[in-house]
């Protein structure tokens, strides 16, 4: 057998910062802070005072998740999941680290560095780890659900059968969670070891196969290697369908593929390497960024991918593009040469710097370096949709609220109201430089809060931090911003920590660049049609 299979890798250099000019502050965001948890609060079970944070998601009724560590007397008791909000002392315990499992095999470990999934029902998902299980090794990890309201629930477990008979292996990783209950999770299987990603619908606990090792293609000319485990391999949209990266064996060669489907026999095939691409202007030849290759799925079934191309008209010039495509259609978003939306410079590697994120009015966030730009900006965050293409933001442009972005943000969030929401660096000069969250809707960019700024009731923030940044938590389930535009971040105050969720005035749009129509909304906000 000939031929090889490698990720293509690329690191994003930027380019040396140019003197900071400080600038006029447009004006900041309008809207509403509310400490929705804060260090010293008295944890709900009465086991100790909330001392640290981790990284909160929120969903469209403004209520965080987030794990939290429990002190007492000064000494770490455990660390547990939390739901908080949308009000004031509305704290409520969802796991705790050394309770037992719903099962009675084994107790919860640690939740520090957790961030769990929460769906717009209210229910939430997440991976742990027992402690002290019957069969050890073999069953020590699951993905637990809880509906608003109700008990834990163990969704699926290693050593649990599968639906072929065998029996899921060591870890069961949870990579989505919808609306709808349904958790998509990869795992080997214990006694094959088949790497296959999988689908669990809650609350019934029914499994269903999306792909295994050794599944015939679409189209029956190879094999599949059965998925890959890794951030922005695998994502799920809300009808549970799953968009990944695979391999073909095809005989001769390895070849990349990007697959969509709702289980193992109504697979769709997006692109492959050695195709042509949609334009014509070259041939995939490794769907990649940085480590991991980088795909998007939305509710509509577009799957939003970048690719190395060969053959291209321009060789190097144009050899690197973001495509959107659903199996019988697929449109171009973005290429490598083309002039940046302000005209100061050309795309250099878009989609290579950081993570992808597609809504479902088809428009697609990502990051490029940038190329023959003026006053050092040489990179930015750019949002392609079917109207064309808009800057987010660009190095060494101003900020909002003074300064200038000092950074190309790698933690950023894209809703289905065509909000952005980024955390970005800013230089304030003096050789001196502050974090903050920041705004962009309808053509405007402003700030949320910047270290410095006062949240009433906590202080002054001298930190700010939100989700991870990894690829593939860009799913609403896993954000920090929703669809009512509301946005919630941990951050650090002379007066302590705290959870914070910030609501918008108002949202806004702008016709012609999104896809589909706008309608009213509720509480007097506007919302997309279906």
């Amino acid at each position: 057998m000939k031929g090889k299979y490698s990720f293509h890798c690329r690191y994003l250099v930027l380019m040396t910062l140019a003197l900071t000019v400080l600038v006029a502050a447009p004006p900041a965001a309008a809207g509403e802070f509310q400490v929705v948890a804060r260090g010293g609060d008295r944890s709900p079970d009465d086991s100790g005072d909330l001392s640290s944070f981790g990284n909160a998601v929120i969903q469209r009724r403004g209520e965080a998740v987030f794990a939290a560590s429990v002190t007492e007397n000064g000494f770490v008791q455990s660390s547990d999941l939390f739901r908080a909000g949308p009000q004031p002392g509305q704290l409520s315990l969802l796991a705790k680290q050394g309770a037992p499992a719903p099962d009675a095999n084994g107790n919860f470990g640690s939740f520090n560095g957790e961030i769990p999934y929460v769906n717009n029902a209210g229910a939430i998902a997440f991976g742990v780890f027992f402690e002290n299980t019957l069969a050890g090794f073999v069953d020590l990890t699951a993905i637990l659900t809880r509906r608003a309201g109700g008990p834990l629930q163990i969704a699926v477990r290693s050593n649990q059968l599968t639906p072929g008979g065998d029996r899921f292996g060591v870890p069961v990783s949870p990579f989505a969670f919808n609306d709808a209950g349904q958790v998509g999770f990869t795992s080997l299987t214990r006694f094959d070891e088949v790497l296959g990603i999988w689908r669990v619908d809650t609350p019934s606990g029914a499994v269903v196969r999306i792909v295994g090792q050794g599944d015939p293609t679409p189209a029956g000319d190879g094999i599949l290697f059965g998925g890959a485990s890794g951030p922005g391999i695998n994502v799920m949209n809300e009808a549970g369908e799953v968009a990944w990266y695979d391999i073909i064996d095809d005989g001769d060669d390895f070849l990349g593929t990007i697959l969509r489907g709702t289980r193992f026999d109504r697979l769709v095939e997006i692109a492959r390497e050695g195709d042509a691409t949609p334009t014509g202007n070259g041939i995939y030849e490794a769907f990649s960024a940085q480590f991991f290759p980088q795909i998007e799925i939305n509710d509509r079934g577009d799957v939003a991918f970048s690719a190395r191309l060969v053959s291209t008209q321009g060789g190097l010039a144009d050899d690197f593009a973001i495509f959107r495509g659903n199996g019988s259609r697929t449109v171009e978003i973005a290429r490598k040469g083309e002039t940046a939306p302000d005209g100061n410079g050309r795309f250099l590697d878009p989609g290579l710097a950081g993570h992808l994120i597609l809504n479902s009015r088809r428009e697609v966030l990502f990051a490029s370096s940038i190329t023959g730009a003026t006053n050092g900006s040489s990179s930015g965050l750019f949002l392609g949709g079917v109207g064309g293409r808009r800057v987010v933001m660009r190095l060494n442009a101003p900020a909002p609220g003074g300064g200038t972005f000092a950074a190309l943000p790698s933690i950023y969030a894209l809703n289905n109201a065509g909000q952005v929401v980024f955390r970005a660096v800013v230089d304030v000069g003096q050789f001196s430089s502050i974090a903050g969250l920041f705004l962009y809707e309808a053509g405007t960019l402003s700030a949320i809060v910047r270290e410095g700024d006062v949240i009433p009731g906590l202080g002054t923030v001298t930190g700010l931090v939100t989700t991870t940044g990894l690829q593939g938590e860009s799913r609403a389930e896993r954000s920090l911003l929703n669809d009512l535009g509301q946005v919630t971040f941990r951050v650090g105050t002379n007066g302590g920590p705290g959870i914070v969720v910030w609501t918008p005035d108002s949202l806004g749009f702008v016709d012609g660049f999104e896809w589909g129509g706008i309608s009213a909304g509720s509480n007097g906000r506007r919302g997309v049609q279906a």
